[in-house]
């Protein structure tokens, strides 16, 4: 039988679909961004990326929490707003939507080779 502290193994399915489609969205959108070599660059760029990306993921977070302390969502609804929409959000923003801003801002510039890409 499984304690409530536990974690549900549900959840981290969840976690790698949504980090399998950031995948594949980011290669389709970013070219060269999984096989490129990132281009020299200033030494606060990873910072500004890092405060990217915990801006890009807090949504998510908020989302999760503030709907986790809502006791009046049945069942479905809790199960598809505190774990579905957060989880899948989240894990696409690490994978792509960070990625993708940073190139859109110009903090991440790839010297891409796209023969070794993915078509």
């Amino acid at each position: 039988m499984r304690s409530s502290h536990e974690p549900c193994l549900t959840s981290g399915r969840i976690f790698a679909f949504g980090d399998f489609w950031g995948i594949l969205l980011q290669q389709k959108f970013t070219k060269g961004i999984i096989s490129g070599e990132v281009k020299a660059e200033a030494w606060w760029k990873p910072f500004a990326r890092a405060v990217v990306a915990v801006l890009t993921v807090s949504p998510a977070l908020v989302l999760a929490f503030v709907l986790e302390k809502a006791a009046y969502l049945d069942g479905y609804a809790a199960m598809l707003l505190v774990t579905l929409t957060p989880s899948l959000y989240g894990s696409m923003c690490v994978f792509f939507l960070v990625d993708w801003i940073n190139v859109k801002i110009g903090l991440l510039e790839m010297e891409n080779d796209e023969s070794k890409d993915i078509s």
